[in-house]
């Protein structure tokens, strides 16, 4: 039953996002291109002021060759005071055409790093909150993957990894550094003195550029100075808790994989070896550390009292399966830490190993070397390891909190306090149905690293949230209760809504809610108060008429239960079911599905602009069995089975048009599109964007950025590992396989494609044009309907605002064609009449 509380916020939800008209209109493109979104919301350290990236209608964007990175160019923030809830107000002055991001707190909140995108250049600057004075530093970080560019010393001083060129980050660059550089190449070449780019293989591994070197540098705010602590290809840092020492990782030489060792999985994703050093701040010294090592960069953990770091590592050519913790002191001593009967629980794609520290030593997650499904965490002692969860039924596999003398943990649904020996005590409060976390964007690091405090964060089995605490000693803890709130102090949250921060401070839950029409609200929540919205975004969007969503339940190919959804567009009285689009992506197994806002790469396939243009769009759980040698047979099959299950079910029967389906898919939803089309004739029409069909020559065509700038690493296991390893699923390189190249790439198939086929690419696609080239060509062969249109400068996600509505509106004529749906005139349809003349060929 909802409490008088969670009935309240949920009318207060309802006000913040408006109450939609009586005259209610369908999601357009246009709605689409004019969206608004969260990104980034962080508390300070004392859990008061809460900061808000919100990023504006994606139309608005200043420039559009960002790729994914388009959304931060429209990023502004704004400044909540949980003390004194109200509307969140501007932090920084809106100014034209830069986008500001949040970046890490000051140790005593009191100093906000922050971002700066302008064009294509990218800078640091801290601000004071409470001054709102702001400071632009002379450093262009790097944008961290999984450790961390930019961290605070003290309260005062700031170090930043930065590009000695001041050139933007890789994840930046990496689309519009061809545009910049490469007619300046052009035009050395027309004049007759261009240069080449080189890279080498084997014995000419290091034949390739390298980069320009990285500075650490040290910003003292309090002295205004800038100093260069180090130098190198600097890639990862991480300040030990005194600010004594740094450790700093360096890229090292290129990891080219051997014959016979597979790519990607066990061996990452990494294409250069990370060295480890570790620098003294007082004197400037540089030691290197854990010689001959490859480090991982999700792992730099400092002890407690900072005077030794935790890392894993492995050995030259060794899979990450076969790397060690090693514990490694001020001494220079390394002791590879023994885990006994047990490995490392490593995540791969990215990799990442869960690990902290307790009562002086470190404490990892991994399992029994004969059961790898059970997780367990261990304290390593110098007397062995310790398993602290071993008593506890079903345990979480992730710890909640990390205390000076106790470990956090959920098991089966109970709150329990674990000492350095592994003695466990369920502390007070109901049952459970586990921990909440809030998201963590920043320092992706982190979000391996339990926290390190005396308390965890409890959800009720009503959804309801619960601070609980443990004492450092003996006792038992407790259950908080918020002050001058009655009972247990639970804090309410909807079903639908989304824990993004909590303050202890104030007992308070940082909410982002959302409806079905892509409003948003953030919400501050609080046990005996009312809830508070301080910043709601997408207002516009409450004339929205909301699809109807039917979950679909059906079986897998396994007989396991599955569920994929139906999205129904609002249908007047007496009038036919619409068409059905079906949207596949193989892999995808979707427990819930949700509408709201999109973020960058939901715009090329976006469900809300389907059932707007008067589709009926189902979602289909197609999940690939683990160790399945053929992934792709029977994908239309499967489909088919899908749609058959949705026209049966008493709920959906009758509400599409069984006998008018249509495929559109986007990247490897484009490969399952097209699998689909050579298995069966069931579909009218289909649309497929950034789809991969030749998997031969994917697993060797350079992404452009590659060819572009080689200085930057040498990614070629990330398109053959695709291939081979992650969903391309061919298991080895094509000359050890080469029938299962055949079989598993569509393009080899293409006679039997009878459905007429748009085909929408980028020219800077990391899936290669000549994919959508080769596709296209195997059809105009065979004299079959299809058309193929190339976006010049986009890349996979066809990020500009006019190549968006172009695609959408081809699209929508495609399928409305073959649907049979108001054909347009003539010359609006997105391809011409067999029987029209070739045009005149042009005069120069």
């Amino acid at each position: 039953m909802p409490t008088r509380l969670s009935q309240a916020l949920a009318g207060l939800l309802a006000s913040a996002l408006l109450v939609p008209p009586a005259a209610a209109r369908p999601f357009t493109v246009e709605d689409l291109l004019r969206t608004e979104s969260f990104g980034q919301v962080s508390l300070d350290p004392a859990g008061r002021r809460l900061v808000i990236e919100r990023r504006g209608p994606y139309v608005s964007s200043p420039e559009f060759d960002y790729d994914i990175r388009t959304d931060w160019a429209l990023a502004r923030l704004f400044v909540a005071d949980l003390a004194k809830p109200g509307p969140a107000r501007p932090l920084l002055p809106a100014a034209a055409g830069m986008g500001y991001l949040a970046g890490p707190w000051s140790p005593d909140g009191r100093r906000l790093a922050v971002y700066r995108l302008s064009g294509h250049r990218w800078r640091l600057g801290v601000i004071t909150l409470v001054t709102r004075s702001l400071t632009w530093l002379a450093a262009a970080p790097e944008d961290a993957q999984q450790g961390r560019t930019v961290q605070w010393r003290s309260n005062t001083e700031l170090l930043a990894l930065s590009r000695a060129d001041g050139r933007a980050p890789r994840s930046l660059r990496g689309f519009f550094d061809y545009a910049d550089r490469q007619p300046g190449r052009w035009a050395a070449t027309a004049r007759g003195h261009g240069q080449p780019s080189v890279i080498g293989s084997g014995a000419d591994r290091t034949a390739r550029d390298r980069a320009a070197p990285h500075e650490l540098l040290a910003f003292d705010l309090a002295r205004h100075t800038r100093r260069v602590l180090a130098r190198g290809d600097l890639t990862d840092l991480e300040i030990a808790p005194d600010g004594h020492a740094v450790a700093l990782l360096e890229a090292g030489e290129d990891l080219q994989p051997k014959a016979g060792e597979p790519l990607q999985g066990d061996y990452g994703l990494a294409t250069q070896i990370q060295r480890l050093s570790r620098l003294d701040l007082a004197t400037g010294r540089r030691t290197p550390l854990c010689a001959g090592c490859d480090v991982l960069n999700a792992l730099l953990s400092w002890s407690p009292d900072s005077r030794d770091l935790l890392v894993f590592a492995r050995g030259p050519d060794a899979p990450w399966t076969a790397g060690a913790f090693h514990r490694l002191g001020p001494d220079g001593r390394d002791t590879v830490l023994d885990l006994g009967a047990h490995v490392p629980a490593l995540s791969l794609r990215p990799e990442g190993v869960r690990t902290g520290w307790l009562d002086g030593a470190p404490v990892v997650l991994a399992h029994p070397t004969e059961a790898p499904d059970r997780d367990v965490w261990l304290r390593l002692t110098p007397d062995g390891p310790i398993a602290l969860t071993a008593a506890l039924k079903d345990p979480h596999p992730v710890l909640a909190a990390l205390g000076d003398g106790a470990a956090l943990a959920v098991a089966d649904g109970v709150a329990w306090r674990l000492d350095a020996t592994g003695h466990a005590q369920q502390l007070g409060g109901a049952p459970a149905t586990g921990a909440a976390w809030p998201r963590r964007l920043l320092e992706p690091r982190l979000g391996l690293t339990p926290p390190r405090r005396d308390w965890m964060l409890l959800q009720d089995p009503d959804g309801a949230l619960r601070q609980v605490s443990a004492a450092i000693g003996p006792s038992v803890g407790s259950t908080d209760v918020a002050p001058g709130a009655s009972g247990a102090g639970a804090v309410p949250r909807p079903a639908d809504s989304e824990l993004l921060a909590w303050s202890p401070a104030y007992r308070t839950a940082v909410l982002r809610a959302a409806d079905d029409r892509g409003r948003q609200a953030i919400v501050l929540a609080r046990a005996g108060a009312a809830p508070r919205t301080v910043a709601t975004i997408n207002a516009r969007l409450a004339a929205i008429d909301p699809p109807r969503v039917i979950a679909i339940h059906h079986p897998g190919p396994d007989g396991a239960p599955l569920t994929s959804w139906l999205l129904l567009p609002p249908r007047a009285a007496g009038s036919p079911p619409p068409p059905l689009l079906v949207r596949p992506y193989l892999g995808d197994n979707y427990r819930a599905v949700r509408i709201s806002a999109p973020f960058v790469g939901d715009l090329v396939a976006n469900a809300p602009a389907f059932v707007g243009h008067g589709y009926a769009l189902l979602l289909p759980s197609l999940p690939i069995r683990r160790g399945d040698p053929a992934p792709w047979t029977g994908v239309a099959d499967r489909i088919l089975a899908i749609v058959r299950a949705a026209a049966d079910q008493p709920d959906s029967t009758g509400t599409f048009d069984a006998g008018r389906l249509g495929l559109w898919g986007q990247s490897y939803g484009g490969y399952t599109v097209v699998t689909a089309l050579t298995q069966s004739e069931a579909f009218r029409a289909a649309v497929v964007s950034g789809a991969p069909t030749d998997l031969l020559a994917m697993w060797g065509t350079f992404q452009p950025n590659w060819r572009y700038s080689p200085e930057d690493g040498i990614d070629i296991a990330w398109h053959a590992g695709w291939t081979e390893t992650a969903q391309g699923a061919m298991g080895a390189p094509p000359w050890a396989a080469p029938q299962r190249y055949v079989a598993g790439s569509p393009i080899f198939a293409a006679d039997r494609i009878t459905t007429p086929l748009l085909i929408l690419h980028g020219d800077q696609d990391v899936v290669g044009l000549a994919q959508a080239e080769t596709l296209f060509t195997s059809l105009y062969r065979q004299d079959k309907d299809a058309l193929l249109v190339t976006y010049w400068g986009e890349g996979h996600m066809l990020n500009s605002p006019a190549t968006l509505r172009d695609r959408y509106a081809r699209g929508f004529a495609w399928l409305d064609r073959g649907f049979g749906i108001n054909p347009p005139p003539a010359a609006a349809v997105p391809r011409p009449a067999r029987a029209a003349a070739r045009p005149a060929p042009r005069t120069r």
